[in-house]
């Protein structure tokens, strides 16, 4: 019998003390291990985490900036850009473009960056927003024509670099932290080439010249400041003679140019008699099309969407080609303007004036003449890209032209002028 209980008694212990080294290793060893299996995945994760933050803010970087480059193109190369022709050149430098670009890619880019969560993993993230950017860009070489073998800014090109951004991640016994500095090359973004064409033909200003010379039209009107009636066709004419100077520059195959149709604004009227036989077209401080000229870069938050992308496609009228001959429709005293190197940009007029009743003395009454409209021109070498997909890039610019001339028609008055 003893013999019997003896293995049996063997066996129990041998149970036993399998049973009691199980919980031992478990309770002193297993424990320990679990917990540091459980450290390394939770830093793992959060390694992971990090770096996937870092490579998402290299790709909101290029997103941020194709967004604000659309958008500044669209509302004429920067938030709150006034007229490029405002009665003449009135363009602003490549400085004032990209320091507005810098703020809304900048705000853009964090936008994107507070959007990065972490979401049903045991660790908890912080950051702390980019707070610079920087356009590689060099204005000089943004107006200077490129050669055919060193394309500058006309292909894109350039670098956007940012920095001050900062990340922690933290889990239970594991924590990382680091501060965030990107950079990308932005290419097939021809936002620079746009700039600088619609700066060449801002600055050649086909348009105000044509409008002072046309400003005989207003002659007919019956009040001080009306909408434009006599003088549309002369308003027309001038803005094709303007958009005809802008498609020229452009290949015509990769950039169509349209204006809108008919017209932004068009007021004329007439003022009092002058005695001035001889003047040039002073600026008219008109109700109907007055513009402020100021360019000044309104800061983000911007108030709504601020180039739709459903508005893409204006409506407009292809460019027209006419005679070059901008005096052949006036029917009252010929005009031939040319430019003076003043401060003001006034535009010189020589009269023609005909024979005048010998009982009465020649007079002329103030004639006024405003008119403005938007040019735009659809780049469709690239696309880039939108919230609906990638989309051709579109620059858009406003032109006005507000003159009035105080001896522009002629009549005769009883009272001589001294």
């Amino acid at each position: 019998m003893k013999a019997q209980l003896i293995p049996f008694i063997f066996l129990i212990l041998l149970i036993g003390g399998v049973l009691l080294g199980y919980i031992f290793y478990n309770t002193f060893y297993g424990t320990k291990y679990e917990e540091s299996v459980y450290e390394r995945n939770i830093l793992d994760i959060i390694r992971n985490e990090m770096e996937g933050l870092k490579g998402y803010s290299k790709q909101a970087l290029i997103y941020s900036s194709h967004q604000a480059l659309r958008e500044h193109a669209c509302l004429g190369g920067q938030v709150g850009a006034e007229e490029w022709i405002c009665n003449g050149p009135n363009t602003y430098s490549p400085v004032d473009s990209r320091e507005c670009l810098e703020k809304y890619t900048l705000y853009y880019l964090n936008v994107y960056f507070g959007n990065y969560s972490i979401l049903e993993l045991p660790v908890q993230l912080t950051k702390k927003n980019f707070s610079s950017c920087e356009y590689q860009v060099d204005p000089d070489e943004v107006l200077n024509p490129p050669s055919v073998y060193d394309p500058y800014y006309d292909e894109g090109n350039f670098w956007v670099n940012v920095s001050g951004a900062m990340a922690a991640i933290s889990g239970k016994s594991a924590a990382m932290a680091a501060n965030i500095s990107t950079n990308e090359y932005i290419t097939r973004n021809r936002f620079w080439y746009l700039w600088r064409i619609f700066y060449e033909w801002a600055q050649d200003d086909i348009y105000s010249p044509c409008v002072c010379s046309r400003i005989g039209c207003a002659c007919s009107s019956g009040s001080g400041e009306e909408a434009c009636t006599s003088c549309k066709d002369d308003s027309e004419y001038c803005a094709d003679k303007a958009l005809n100077d802008l498609q020229r520059r452009f290949n015509e195959s990769e950039v169509k140019c349209y204006r809108t149709d008919p017209y932004v604004c068009c007021a004329q009227g007439i003022g009092p008699i002058s005695c001035v036989p001889k003047n040039i077209c002073f600026s008219w401080q008109n109700s109907l099309c007055i513009s402020t000229c100021k360019h000044e870069c309104k800061p983000p938050p911007p108030v709504g969407p601020l180039c739709p992308v459903t508005s893409l496609s204006p409506t407009a009228t292809y460019y027209k080609y006419y005679k070059d001959d901008i005096s052949s429709n006036i029917s009252l005293p010929k005009a031939i303007c040319q430019r003076h190197n003043n401060s003001n940009r006034s535009l010189e007029i020589d009269y023609v004036y005909d024979s005048y009743n010998s009982n009465s003395c020649p007079a002329w009454i103030e004639a006024r003449f405003a008119t403005s409209h938007e040019f735009t021109c659809i780049d469709n070498k690239y696309h880039v890209p939108s919230e609906k997909g990638p989309v051709p890039l579109i620059f858009r610019v406003r032109a006005i032209a507000f003159w009035r001339a105080p001896d522009f028609c002629p009549t005769t008055s009883p009272l001589c002028c001294p």
